[in-house]
């Protein structure tokens, strides 16, 4: 029986997004004074990503706009060594004042490459895949614009998992 990831994919993604939507009304962050969150949160990715039994290191760029003290929407970019690209629209909820929860679909655009199979080279052409991600991290405050956030974010792309680790420093203003 073969395990169906799209399927697993379709059933994770509204479930996600509700959930996401539940934690942030059920426990709101709470803000030292009122709208003290920072409205933009901007920051670059560098870590790895594991799949496939490969590791592999990335980097990028992620921002997110907070809609409210509790809920974001946002985009992210990451390179994947010299492999693929990944972009992400996400949703972000902050059931805590420095964890940040996400849910998120995208592309990851593969560049073309060549395999040995069998003795044999293969070349695989360029392609895109749907990706669902969902996530965490943790900001740690460095100053009152500076943050750094250790995050974990598991990738549902077509047939496969991925993990990925990273370290994010981000300013927000």
């Amino acid at each position: 029986m073969k395990f169906n990831v799209i399927r697993i994919q379709s059933y994770l993604t509204f479930p996600c997004i509700g959930l996401l939507i539940l934690a942030s009304m059920l426990f709101p962050a709470k803000a030292e004074e009122h709208n003290s969150y920072p409205k933009h949160i901007m920051g670059v990715i560098g870590g790895v990503t594991v799949g496939d039994n490969e590791t592999r290191p990335i980097y990028g760029a992620e921002y997110e706009l907070r809609v409210n003290n509790s809920l974001g929407i946002g985009a992210s970019v990451e390179r994947i060594s010299n492999m693929a690209t990944v972009g992400i629209l996400a949703l972000y909820a902050h059931p805590m004042e420095n964890l940040r929860l996400s849910c998120g679909i995208g592309k990851e655009w593969a560049d073309s490459h060549s395999e040995i199979s069998h003795g044999e080279t293969h070349i695989i052409p360029s392609h895109s895949e749907t990706v669902y991600r969902v996530g965490f991290a943790y900001d740690i405050e460095v100053n009152e614009n500076i943050a750094i956030a250790p995050t974990y974010n598991l990738d549902f792309i077509d047939d496969h998992n991925s993990s990925v680790f990273g370290l994010v420093l981000q300013t927000h203003f």
